[in-house]
């Protein structure tokens, strides 16, 4: 599908195309990566989630190709976003609701008239605790949190709680309530930005699935909660193993590093995004060219959810 076409059917000609001559002029990468996250975003608005899932990959590599830049990453809110966002709203906790703008089936007006409690996140679920219940929040693939500000009109709210001089707007996310208290609902040791994280559950869980692929293991939220592509590609690079190894294979000592440095990217990742720059630290997330070896990254979508992966067959290594 040529790009033209693309922005036909998307419905977004004249827009997108003024976004696209904004990216093909500019000077630097930085500043390309910058405009065409403008434009994912304009064309993200116009489809559903599932339409996006469809046209994803072809206008992502139309747009790669004719642009001639690293493709922007895809992928859902990962763990240290939801931490930071977590930080930013603590001055809600002990606020009471007065209004609530709802877009879903949710039984949302259940919320005016209470207090917040407190605010939690367990991976990728965002949780604000009231007294009988939780509003658990999941920001799918292109969710977001405004606080105090919302994007244009013509962007639809899924949810607005209105406080007497604040608001909470959130956009493109699944809602639900939770009715158990937490502690029954997750296992607080598989979050690796949890106080509660224990690398010794998530050992004896990877022991039990010896013949999982490595990207596969790193992504599943009952053992690594909160670990999204992108630090399972940087991880994976850091440590030098390659997507494709088996988990009973890694030896123990590598096993240590990788949880070590699973919990020290996230948390680096988390003050790379509040400064706004946590692209630029990217290693092998949506590179070309491996910084050690200098060779072209092998770029495949692997495991059971073929999800991207960059790696380097010179310094990674394949355990097998």
């Amino acid at each position: 599908m040529g790009l033209s076409t693309l922005f036909i059917k998307l419905g977004r000609s004249r827009p997108a195309t003024i976004l696209y001559f904004e990216v093909r002029c500019a000077n630097t990468i930085d500043e390309r990566e910058r405009a065409l996250a403008w434009l994912y975003h304009e064309l993200s608005m116009t489809l559903s989630f599932i339409t996006i899932r469809v046209f994803m990959s072809t206008w992502q590599s139309a747009l790669a190709q004719l642009l001639n830049i690293i493709p922007l990453k895809l992928s859902m809110a990962e763990g240290p976003l939801l931490v930071m966002w977590k930080e930013d709203i603590q001055p809600f906790i002990g606020k009471k609701v007065m209004a609530v703008e709802n877009n879903t089936k949710l039984d949302a007006d259940r919320m005016a008239g209470k207090t917040i409690r407190d605010v939690k996140t367990w991976g990728k679920h965002f949780l604000i605790c009231f007294d009988d219940f939780t509003l658990r929040i999941h920001f799918l693939m292109f969710g977001d949190l405004y606080i105090n500000r919302r994007k244009p009109p013509e962007k639809p709210i899924k949810l607005s709680l209105q406080f007497t001089d604040d608001e909470l707007v959130f956009y493109n996310c699944a809602l639900r309530f939770t009715e158990e208290p937490l502690d029954e609902v997750y296992d607080w040791s598989a979050d690796v930005m949890n106080d509660a994280w224990d690398p010794k559950a998530a050992m004896k869980k990877l022991k039990a699935i010896p013949d999982a692929l490595v990207c596969d293991a790193l992504l599943n939220q009952g053992i690594f909660s909160g670990v999204g592509n992108i630090i399972k590609n940087e991880v994976l690079f850091r440590v030098r193993v390659q997507p494709l190894s088996l988990t009973g294979k890694i030896p123990g000592k590598k096993w240590d590093e990788i949880l070590k440095e699973l919990v020290t990217y996230s948390y680096q990742f988390l003050e790379w995004r509040k400064k706004g720059e946590f692209q630029r630290h990217w290693e092998a997330n949506a590179r070309k060219l491996c910084p050690r070896d200098k060779v072209p990254f092998i770029k495949a979508y692997l495991g059971k959810d073929q999800r991207r992966s960059f790696y380097c067959t010179e310094c990674q290594v394949l355990y097998r």
